[in-house]
């Protein structure tokens, strides 16, 4: 009977502990279940954390990476804390699950580790080099270069730890849960595109920053702030200028290469990174297409600059309302000065203050453009810059003993062209111009306004509100300077170096000859296989009425001669608009003493190695060519020819070019404004 009683209290004792282990089992097991369910989600969490540094570093906010980077700590160290306590420590030492608990403690120790170790002490450094923003905002180049060269520093001393730690969680093995498993495999395959992309930075990307990029920007702005590139209003430093230019040389080939790293599959490895790495590629190609089509013209700025040695320009504005066969009356004339290394550009004055007294002239010259030649602001009426530009020049240096390196030539029109893209500017008067009627207003308004009669009082207003107008102009080039503006700003100059708007001249040979080059040196066409026919009017009355002038050429199909030569039949259709019920009839200083009588010659470049035969000319008067041999062109001048209001003149002529040449003719012609005046 005692010893059945012991049994059944035995057999009680046991159910008791088999209830109890079966609690806890119950109770441990849903704790681990609890933390596994924790321990997956953490994998989004890390995931999410890192992504949301990448993004906040694209939007150079620091406050923004460093909170998603604490963020991944807390989660690591929580992480870290689960798989350190008791339960775990007994489950890593069960066979099956236990290796995926020794897997699972060592990812997280290795997250712990770079994230404590690395991670949050580049932070630190990067914190410590300042405001990088602020820093690109104001343009500090010196605090930048000093932020990139810590920077490099900084990726030496930690990207082979990083290394290691890519290679640790590469090795972590399969696990057998299949869930955690799932997740280990994603970031598995992240640390082994770490470990391919690493090497992209360490051996291609860094060493072409570090050994190409950096060291030209280090020689040529090592110490400067902005305020030395652009040291007033309307100032830029052309020392720096030109070694920046040296600078950007040395850098291109590397800046050529990167496009090409960075369209690498193995930097594609999110739409996030792919998207930043593009547009980072489509800037530079955007910029590295900017400096190819600028690049034709730098050997001639850094020659115009240089090197920051002090140089003295002058810089005429052609008046195309008093139009004469090179431009116009140069009304107005400035200095571009580099003096001290420092570029500045004077304010315009009367041509009558700057440009005084005569020249010897030829006798050729005298039958082809008058008397008036010999006088040295009155040279436009000869088509040939070079000529021109040396005259004035001289006289200059003559009068004064200031020695002039060079001259700008530029019509009026150019000064809408730069309003389009800087915004629109107001005159002193409340006039406000911008890219649709400057034009009018310089070449026509101006007159109407405050020239109804000549005096000096309104001569010396429109004298003002001209330079006023052309120092805010130049001016706002410097503004908000892009590549959007840079590109617009380089086209206008390509036009306006092709159709005589801007032309140039050094008494530098090499200089001159890039000139040639680029075709803005307002000469006569000098190569056979470039055919262009020069079209030069002059009205030498001395009025303004340019504006009112329409001259337009009319080239027809060609025909092919038996020495190979083309032929082509041209007509050059003249007009003075202006109306005798229009306003401006009524104003002397427009009409002048003529009473609005063009009173005009016509000049005609032959093509080089061609010829013009079977001249035609009809309108108030005969008009009659005469051939003259001027600097290797044989040029036609017309004798005078009247043009009153609202009466034409035309002429029709055969333009052959040189044997052989397939290249089609093109015409150049003095600059008009019939297209403002529409």
């Amino acid at each position: 009977m005692h010893a059945k009683k012991n049994a059944h209290t035995g057999r009680r004792i046991a159910l008791i502990t088999i209830l109890v282990l079966l609690a806890l089992a119950v109770l441990l097991g849903g704790c681990a279940l609890r933390d596994a369910r924790r321990l997956l989600s953490s994998v989004d969490a890390v995931e999410e954390s890192v992504f949301g540094m990448i993004d906040e570093a694209k939007a150079m906010n620091m406050d923004g990476v460093e909170a998603a980077a604490l963020s991944l700590q807390s989660v690591v160290r929580e992480d870290e804390e689960i798989l350190d306590g008791a339960l775990w420590r007994m489950a890593a030492r069960m066979p099956g699950v236990g290796g995926d608990v020794r897997s699972a403690r060592k990812l997280i120790g290795i997250a712990r580790q770079g994230v404590e170790e690395t991670l949050l002490p580049a932070l630190s450094a990067v914190r410590q080099q300042g405001d990088i923003s602020a820093m690109l905002e104001k343009k500090d180049i010196p605090a930048l270069l000093t932020v990139a060269d810590n920077m490099l520093t900084m990726a030496d001393g930690h990207l082979p730890r990083v290394r290691g730690y890519l290679e640790e969680v590469s090795s972590v093995p399969t696990m057998r849960i299949g869930r955690l498993e799932r997740k280990m495999e994603k970031i598995r395959s992240l640390a082994r595109l770490g470990e391919e992309v690493l090497p992209f930075f360490e051996e291609e990307l860094l060493p072409v920053v570090r050994d190409e990029l950096l060291p030209p920007l280090r020689d040529m702005a090592g110490n400067l702030k902005m305020e030395d590139i652009l040291p007033g209003e309307g100032k830029i430093n052309a020392k720096i200028l030109a070694k920046g230019l040296d600078a950007l040389e040395g850098m291109i080939p590397a800046l050529r290469a990167l496009p090409g790293m960075l369209e690498k599959d193995t930097l594609h490895f999110s739409d996030t990174v792919a998207a930043y790495t593009e547009k980072i590629s489509d800037k530079l190609a955007e910029g590295l297409a900017l400096y190819d089509r600028a690049e034709p013209y730098l050997p001639l700025l850094k020659k115009f600059l240089a090197g920051g040695e002090d140089r003295l320009y002058l810089f005429v504005a052609q008046n195309s309302a008093e139009i004469r066969a090179c431009g116009g009356f140069p009304g107005a004339v400035g200095f571009v000065r580099i003096q001290d290394g420092v570029l500045s550009i004077d304010e315009f004055n009367s041509v009558y203050r700057v440009l005084k007294g005569m020249s010897f002239v030829t006798q050729q010259e005298l039958d082809m453009f008058t008397a008036m030649v010999a006088v040295d602001r009155d040279a436009v009426v000869n088509p040939y810059f070079p000529i021109v530009a040396t005259r004035w020049a001289e006289n200059y240096e003559k009068r004064t003993g200031k020695h002039i390196d060079g001259v700008i030539s530029a019509s009026p029109i150019i000064i809408q062209d730069l309003l389009e893209v800087a915004g629109p500017v107001e005159l002193s008067d409340g006039t406000v111009l911008d890219g649709s009627n400057a034009v009018a207003f310089l070449q026509n308004g101006i007159y109407l306004q405050y020239l109804q009669e000549v005096n000096r009082e309104g001569g010396a207003i429109t004298d003002a509100l001209f330079s006023e107008t052309a120092a805010l102009a130049i001016k706002g080039v410097f503004r908000d300077l892009g590549f959007d503006k840079l590109e617009r700003y380089l086209s206008i100059l390509e036009r306006r170096f092709a159709d005589r708007v801007i032309m140039l001249w050094l008494e530098d040979e090499e200089g001159e000859e890039l000139i040639r080059k680029i075709g803005c040196d307002g000469g006569f066409n000098t190569d056979p296989e470039h055919p262009q026919l020069g079209v030069y009017f002059s009205n030498y009355a001395a009025s303004k009425l340019g504006w009112y002038l329409d001259l337009d050429v009319e080239m027809g199909k060609p025909w092919e001669n038996e020495d190979g030569s083309l032929s082509y039949p041209v007509t050059v259709s003249m007009a003075n608009t202006l109306r005798y019920d229009d306003i401006a009839s009524q104003n002397f200083y427009i009409v002048a003493a003529t009473e609005g009588v063009m009173n005009a010659r016509l000049y005609l470049a032959t093509p080089a190695g061609g010829e013009l035969s079977d001249f035609y000319g009809w309108g108030e008067d005969a008009i009659f060519f005469a051939r003259q041999e001027y600097y290797d062109c044989e040029l036609y001048c017309t004798n005078f020819f009247h043009m009153g209001k609202e009466q034409s003149t035309v002429v029709s002529f055969t333009v052959t070019t040189a044997p052989g040449v397939r290249e089609p003719l093109s015409v150049i012609t003095t600059p008009t404004l019939s297209e403002y005046r529409r």
